[in-house]
Parts: C-alpha cells; sequence; structure tokens
C-alpha cells in the first residue's frame, strides 16, 4: 500500500479519522471510499425508512434504539467523507464553512 500522508491542514476530525482510516488498513482507494459512502448512505435511509414507519420493523428492532442507530450511520458516512476529502486534498470542514456561508446568502421563495 502506498504511504497516505496525513495533510496538516485539514481539521482534527479528519486527521483522526485518516490515522484510524490508516491503522485499520481501510483499503485507499475511491473504488473503496465511494463504495462504503453509497452504502452506508443506504443504510442511512433504512434507519429512517423505520423511524418514520415506512418500513416495518423486524421483531429485532428496537424502536428506542433507532435515534443511535441513525446517528451511527451518519457518523459512517462522516468518515467517508473525510476520507475523499483527504484522498483530493480538501479540508471537508473548511469546505463545509464555506457553503454554510453561501446558503447564508441564498434568498428562498
Amino acid at each position: 500500500m502506498d504511504e497516505v500522508v496525513i495533510p496538516r491542514w485539514s481539521s482534527e476530525e479528519q486527521n483522526r479519522m485518516t490515522r484510524v482510516a490508516i491503522n485499520l488498513g481501510f483499503p485507499q482507494s475511491m473504488f473503496n471510499f465511494t463504495c462504503g459512502l453509497s452504502q452506508d448512505v443506504g443504510e442511512l435511509n433504512t434507519e429512517i425508512a423505520k423511524k418514520e414507519g415506512i418500513k416495518k420493523l423486524k421483531a429485532s428492532d428496537d424502536v428506542t434504539d433507532l435515534n443511535k442507530k441513525i446517528g451511527s450511520e451518519l457518523a459512517d458516512i462522516l468518515v467517508w467523507v473525510y476520507q475523499i476529502g483527504t484522498f483530493y486534498g480538501i479540508d471537508v470542514s473548511a469546505a463545509f464553512h464555506d457553503k454554510l456561508s453561501v446558503l447564508e446568502g441564498r434568498k428562498y421563495k
């Protein structure tokens, strides 16, 4: 595996996630990142569908635990977003704050 350099400019969360991913041996490829992201978005959708009553709960599903499961899936998505950002040299936190500034300046009907 090629050595992955952890950028100094990115957020502490992004740097930490990159270190964890390398230590766990996550394949550092864009294909792996986008497949993981897609899978976790699907899992988030499933948990939200359960919470909203769109999808029937299984006997093993704990209704009181759905918010925790949704939070876990959101965190999984952030893992992949940080990995994609690191791969392309993007500080995800800075990009997010830039996007917030753009959204704050928009007018909606």
